[in-house]
């Protein structure tokens, strides 16, 4: 999984790499509950004015909604830090400040930014509703910004910050206090990292919040929906690999066949194009072309002090009931979690009970770095769980065994893996599998997907490493799956640099298969020939004049499969956009392919140039010797629909020896649920 952690977690990556960024850097974490949209209005300005109002629910009292020039009245400060009345977001550096409503709020980065302290109170009321409602958000330092409700001077209910520049609805309940009279006092008395806090919408009101479930994945709905129509107009968006409705998607997690339906989850921030406020979206399909988009199926649980929901696989209980194993983070250490599928489209998700499933403590005094993606398979009527990490400054794949049918209680079984490059310190979404009598062992480590193909002794619990290669170069963290017919299927992801209201994308699935010589060879599912539309072939055309295909295809999508000869020539050049970099290229003495944005590779030696090539608007997959060598790359400029493909020679005569050229369709990928297509 790629990630950058809060600033209560050292555990940072992008794309395998560790580094260290800032915590400002933090992605939106939750928004309101979209029940609270109505609070937008105006609203009175004092306390001593408080009355019931029309926005909402007609019966709650507004405390205050921050929605003038000045704190309403008998409000009070101390210090810098709130200013002299509300912001109406973002207050100089700070990143973007949402989730509030209306034009105003609190938020305490007035003056020296996180270096202001300083409280703001407001004047006495009677608390005359069962529950006190309002919006937060900032820092969370439970002693230093908080919001207090103070009965005679004594707090009675406090609440902090998530680190998240994104309001989040929170509801206390106070019907203890009705009648009292109370106040509302906010603090802030830190002065480093998310030394602030923000707050809006403080209301009493006699109903309660949904749950948090129920809260959260309906604020993530409304959010991914506002997005759609800016990642529709992406024209690099592709048209048949796989992506979410919306925002920023990274690893594949828990693919699953279940019940005739091809599910997929993946990492996804919902509230914005950039990596933050893990949650996993969730897709299912008959054929792993055609897709149907889902609701979100996990969530951060904010209640139990849950950031993000990081990757994971999704493996059937004893009982057949699918359980999803991922790695909780929050203001801890790292935990591997369980969610039990409660409805037969897996579209609904029960947190397990017995959280953390698995935790520091279970490892013992081994002390795991970077511990995280779980990923479970059988054996022998045995069920085992892998999980990356590092272990004494290397990088490792650990192994547990579950021992109960439930799967919620498991023992350490310790490494099975060194990665043998000492500079690697980490690994990242381990997946192992048996494969042709062998196993296979998948790491992602620093940008790229590593297969190792062994022997697995579970009685010693170590991994022996036979051959080793690099799988669907481009793409990172890998998962596995069987479809209906046993075949082990490889997804992968793809970043994309960029954030028209979208980032990120899956590769092909593709089905894996080990050669008689330990390779790993990786060819897309056969479903994807039927995009397949207009089809040009082509036989014995030698390359002493280039093969120019434009005014013969058109369309931004298309298939080729090319058979060439290289004959006397030093170099043959596939031109997917003539006068654009998007250039496959192959240098005949060093047998380097080389496609944009990808180091050259090294085809094994054979008398001809074997590709199989998709080009999908931006997004490029190359299959080389028959799928002992693949590659997998984002294109700056998608193609055009007149760009048309010529391919060359230099140096001596090629021939093309055959080529079928397919235009290509796109597959049904149906936002609907979103408010998309």
């Amino acid at each position: 999984m790629i990630f950058i952690a809060s600033p209560s977690s050292s555990r940072h990556r992008v794309l395998g790499r560790r580094v260290l960024l800032v915590s400002s850097f933090i992605g939106v974490l939750i928004s309101a509950n979209t029940s609270c949209a109505a609070l937008a209005a105006r609203l009175p300005r004092s306390v001593a004015s408080v009355k019931a109002h029309t926005p909402g629910n007609k019966d709650d009292i507004t405390i205050a909604d921050f929605e003038g020039a000045r704190y309403p009245d008998g409000w009070t400060t101390t210090g810098t830090a709130f200013g002299l009345g509300p912001a109406h977001g973002a207050i100089g550096g700070q990143q973007a400040v949402t989730g509030f409503v209306g034009q105003g709020l609190v938020n305490s980065y007035f003056g020296a930014a996180d270096g202001a302290t300083g409280t703001l109170t407001s004047p006495p009321f009677v608390i005359g509703r069962k529950y006190l409602s309002f919006l937060i958000g900032g820092g969370r330092h439970p002693a230093q910004t908080r919001i207090d409700l103070l009965v005679n001077g004594v707090s009675q209910r406090t609440a902090t910050g998530g680190d998240s520049e994104q309001l989040a609805r929170m509801q206390w309940d106070v019907g203890d206090l009705k009648g009292k009279t109370a106040q509302i006092q906010i603090t802030d008395s830190a002065t480093g990292q998310w030394g602030h806090i923000n707050i809006d919408a403080i209301t009493l009101t006699d109903h309660k919040l949904p749950d948090e479930r129920t809260r959260l994945l309906a604020s993530a709905m409304e959010a991914i929906r506002a997005a759609v129509p800016t990642a529709e107009a992406d024209a690099r968006r592709p048209a048949y690999h796989f992506h979410a409705p919306a925002q920023w998607m990274n690893d594949p997690n828990g693919p699953i066949y279940d019940k005739g339906w091809h599910h997929i989850f993946y990492q996804f921030n919902p509230y914005g194009a950039k990596w933050g406020n893990m949650h996993w979206g969730h897709a299912r399909s008959k054929d792993m072309v055609n897709w149907e988009q889902m609701s979100a199926a996990l969530w951060p649980s904010k209640s139990a002090g849950e950031d993000h929901v990081y990757s994971g696989s999704v493996f059937p209980r004893a009982d057949g009931t699918p359980m999803a194993f991922y790695t909780s983070i929050g203001d801890r250490e790292p935990e591997q979690w369980g969610a039990v599928a409660a409805s037969g489209d897996l579209a609904t998700w029960r947190k397990s009970a017995e959280n953390p499933l698995v935790s520091g403590v279970t490892n013992g005094a081994d002390k795991i770095a970077e511990w995280r993606d779980p990923f479970l398979f059988s054996e022998n009527g045995a069920t085992y769980m892998v999980t990356g990490g590092g272990l004494n400054g290397r990088g490792v794949v650990l192994m547990y065994q579950a021992i109960n049918p439930n799967l919620t209680s498991w023992q350490y079984l310790g490494p099975i893996f060194h990665h043998p490059d000492a500079a690697i310190s980490n690994i990242e979404c381990p997946n192992i599998a048996r494969l042709d009598g062998k196993w296979l062992l998948l790491t992602s480590t620093y940008g790229k997907v590593e297969s190792f193909v062994g022997q697995l002794d579970l009685k010693t619990h170590l991994f022996t490493t036979e051959k080793r290669g690099v799988l669907a170069d481009g793409s990172y963290a890998s998962q596995l799956t069987h479809d209906a017919a046993g075949d082990l299927i490889y997804y992968g992801w793809m970043h994309t640099e960029q954030g028209s209201g979208w980032n990120g994308y899956l590769t092909l699935p593709s089905t894996l298969r080990i050669a008689p010589d330990g390779t790993v060879i990786r060819k897309p599912i056969a479903k994807f020939e039927s995009l397949r539309g207009k089809h040009i072939h082509l036989a014995d055309h030698s390359l002493a004049s280039a093969l120019d295909l434009t005014g013969q295809l058109s369309g931004k999508s298309l298939e080729l499969i090319a058979d060439i000869d290289p004959g006397t020539a030093t170099s043959v050049t596939i031109h997917l956009r003539p006068g654009s970099a998007a250039d496959i290229h192959y240098d005949a003495a060093s047998r380097a392919l080389t496609i944009p944005h990808r180091d050259p590779v090294t085809l094994p030696a054979d008398s001809d140039l074997k590709l199989r090539i998709f080009v999908d608007n931006g997004a490029l997959d190359v299959y080389a010797a028959d799928g002992a060598v693949t590659l997998a790359a984002f294109l700056d400029e998608p193609l055009t629909p007149d760009a048309g493909v010529r391919i060359t020679s230099d140096g001596g005569a090629a021939t093309v020896k055959n080529l079928d050229a397919y235009e290509m369709k796109p597959a049904v990928i149906d936002d609907r649920v979103f408010g998309g297509r």
